[in-house]
């Protein structure tokens, strides 16, 4: 800060900081829908995987999608953090941008792939075959023919 007020760079960087939050609230919100889809996803192909009596092996995905999201937002938190320490504006704006770019690169696939395979992996045990069994019933005063069953 100078005497007459902050520095060009001092401005630059708070608009920046105020910019990069203005842009990690719509995104965080983005990336919970994402995640939210896949967890949907992944229990749906947990029910239609017992009807056709498959079987997919998910821990390896569950332990690479958590690994991925955690090291984007680390990745994330650390270059928000090194900006900080930065002499010069290009220097900042370097940090911020790639920081950025790489978590996302990181952070994304993990949004995809750790829901969707925790929810398939939580499903599965309990998701069971739908079962239909027709029925006719015949009395005195009614006939009936129904459909009973889990579906």
């Amino acid at each position: 800060m100078t005497e007459d007020g902050p520095s060009d760079l001092e401005c630059e960087i708070e608009v920046l900081g105020l910019v990069g939050l203005a842009t990690t609230i719509p995104a965080a919100f983005g990336g919970g829908l994402l995640a939210g889809g896949a967890a949907r996803m992944g229990r749906r192909q947990a029910t239609l995987d017992v009807r056709t009596h498959a079987r997919r092996d998910v821990r390896k995905r569950v332990a690479l999608g958590w690994a991925l999201f955690g090291t984007g937002l680390a990745l994330y938190t650390a270059t928000r953090f090194a900006s900080f320490g930065c002499a010069d504006h290009g220097c900042d704006v370097a940090l911020w941008e790639g920081g950025f770019w790489a978590s996302a690169a990181l952070v994304v696939p993990g949004l995809v792939i750790a829901p969707y395979a925790t929810a398939y992996q939580r499903t599965r045990p309990r998701a069971r075959a739908q079962t239909l069994a027709p029925f006719l019933s015949i009395t005195s005063r009614t006939s009936m023919i129904g459909i009973a069953g889990r579906f």
